[in-house]
């Protein structure tokens, strides 16, 4: 099915002697060129090319658009970039500098010594940097980052940071990363809770990974990873011999999904059935079909699809549930 209707903007109607109005759509908004109208994040390689236009010494890996705090001032919206060398802060329209100082296009990563993610809140992200190295422009050398993919954009820079120690230096290093409460973040309730918070159900624990949450039961335990913030992805019931997986895959434009047979999420769920199908002996498919999210905890509009397989063999019971969130991204 393709993106734009074939109705025109005025619900089919034809008016005499004139054209039908026709609305612009999806398929007509992914084909403009301009960056500031692509995703308010992203990997791609011809998004990155429009952002580099300011970095020309770095490579870039990774940008995302973001408020950044700096002193006492009012919040600046931008285009943060990981390079290969530094951190990049590009002006949100790519067409001048976001500031005239020189020294504040870039910070190199040597410069940079600790994160820290807020506990109050999924977006927010200090970084630190070092007084002895880091041009005055910086001071009080701590910024604040306001993240929509908080989780996602430490992925990247993390690698990004350990990659030129070990370049710079040969060695080595993990990047200090803690979790502690931001000046500013969200006031706690008497009972020291997010009163604007869900908490989980008794019994069950929050579990996030790459920026999305739910709920588990606490006899699960995590095993977690020197490169990411959260955990693997992979949970173990030793009582009950019991395995949970998740996993998180990159977000991609709806119009690249046609070249590997991905447009429906059902064909995604179809061939991991068919991988596991073929590594079991006397399978039997309980069910194949459609998957109903039932909750919407954090007021999504986005739209969801699930795909759930229930697969029992000889030796193994697996169930499969297949999600998928198709939205469209922020134009600025």
């Amino acid at each position: 099915r393709r993106a734009g209707s074939r109705r025109g903007g005025d619900g089919g109607r034809r008016r005499l002697g004139k054209s039908p109005r026709r609305t612009p759509g999806l398929a007509a908004w992914r084909r403009r060129p301009s960056a500031t109208s692509a995703a308010a994040m992203s990997t791609d390689r011809l998004a990155l090319c429009a952002v580099q236009r300011q970095t020309t010494d770095d490579e870039l890996l990774y940008f995302e658009l973001c408020k950044m705090f700096i002193k006492e001032e009012e919040p600046r919206v931008l285009y943060i970039a990981i390079g290969k060398k530094a951190l990049h802060m590009v002006s949100q329209s790519l067409e001048r500098p976001w500031t005239i100082d020189p020294n504040a296009q870039k910070i190199p990563y040597p410069n940079i010594v600790r994160l820290v993610e807020d506990e109050g809140s999924v977006c927010n992200l200090a970084v630190f940097l070092d007084e002895r190295t880091t041009h005055a422009f910086w001071k009080p050398f701590r910024i604040i980052l306001v993240l929509e993919y908080r989780s996602r954009f430490l992925m990247y820079f993390r690698a990004a940071w350990q990659t030129d120690q070990l370049v710079r230096q040969s060695v080595v290093r993990e990047l200090p990363c803690d979790v502690e409460r931001l000046p500013g973040s969200v006031e706690l309730a008497q009972d020291g809770r997010d009163p604007l918070r869900l908490w989980p159900y008794h019994g069950f624990a929050q579990r996030t990974q790459d920026g999305y949450s739910f709920f588990l039961d606490k006899r699960f335990m995590s095993a977690e990873s020197s490169m990411h913030s959260t955990a693997t992805g992979k949970y173990f019931d030793p009582q009950r011999s019991l395995t949970f997986t998740v996993q998180v895959q990159e977000p991609r434009p709806l119009d690249t999904l046609e070249t590997d047979d991905s447009e429906h999420i059902r064909w995604v769920a179809i061939r991991q059935r068919q991988s596991t199908i073929r590594e079991l002996s006397g399978v039997l498919i309980v069910k194949n079909g459609f998957y109903l999210k039932k909750m919407n905890l954090v007021n999504d509009i986005a739209a969801w699809t699930g795909w759930e397989v229930f697969l029992k063999s000889d030796t193994l019971v697996k169930v499969m549930i297949s999600m998928r969130r198709r939205y469209i991204p922020p134009l600025a």
